[in-house]
C-alpha cells in the first residue's frame, strides 16, 4: 500500500509540478481527514465480524441535525445534539446484534431505511441553509494545525492504541 501511494505521489509531481508543494499538501490532508472517521468506524465494525450498512445515512443525518439545531443552540449545541443521536442510534445497533442476536446486516439496513426516512421529513425533501459560516471558517484554516487535521490524527492515533494496546 504504501508503494503505491509513493507511486501515485511520484506520478502526480512528474505530471503536476506544484504537487508537491505545502500549500497543495496542506489542502490534501484537509480533504482526506474527513474521510478519517468514517473508515476508523468502519474498520472497527469489520474487525469484529460485523457490517454497518447505516453509517453514511447516519453521517448526513448528523449533518442535518446540525444544521437544524445551529440557529437556536450554535454550533456547538448543534454539534453535540447530533453527536448524541448518533451515539444513541449507535447503540441501539449495538444492543440489537449483540443482545438481540440479529444480523448486523439486517438491522443496519433497517437503519439505513428509517433513518433516510426521518432525514427526508426533517428538511421536507428540500436541503437546510447556513446563515452562520464561522463554524466553516474556523474549519477551514489553512494551516498544517487545521482542526480537521488534527483531529483526524488524534484519532488515528487513539484508535491505533486502542487496537494494538487493549
Amino acid at each position: 500500500v504504501y508503494c503505491l501511494l509513493l507511486l501515485v505521489f511520484a506520478i502526480m509531481f512528474v505530471l503536476t509540478p506544484r504537487f508537491l508543494t505545502v500549500d497543495n499538501q496542506i489542502a490534501l490532508l484537509k480533504k482526506t481527514s474527513l474521510h478519517v472517521l468514517p473508515a476508523i468506524g468502519f474498520t472497527l465494525v469489520l474487525a469484529v465480524g460485523q457490517l454497518d450498512l447505516s453509517f453514511a445515512v447516519l453521517m448526513t443525518f448528523g449533518g442535518m441535525l446540525t444544521l437544524g439545531f445551529q440557529p437556536r443552540f450554535g454550533w456547538t449545541g448543534g454539534v453535540l445534539f447530533a453527536g448524541i443521536m448518533g451515539l444513541a442510534i449507535g447503540a441501539v445497533n449495538g444492543l440489537l446484534v449483540s443482545k438481540g442476536k440479529i444480523s448486523s446486516f439486517i438491522v443496519t439496513l433497517g437503519t439505513l431505511t428509517v433513518v433516510q426516512g426521518v432525514v427526508n421529513i426533517y428538511c421536507r425533501g428540500n436541503t437546510l441553509s447556513v446563515e452562520d459560516y464561522s463554524m466553516f471558517e474556523w474549519l477551514d484554516k489553512p494551516s498544517l494545525l487545521a482542526p480537521p487535521i488534527v483531529l483526524a490524527l488524534g484519532m488515528i492515533l487513539l484508535f491505533e492504541f486502542l487496537l494494538h494496546r487493549t
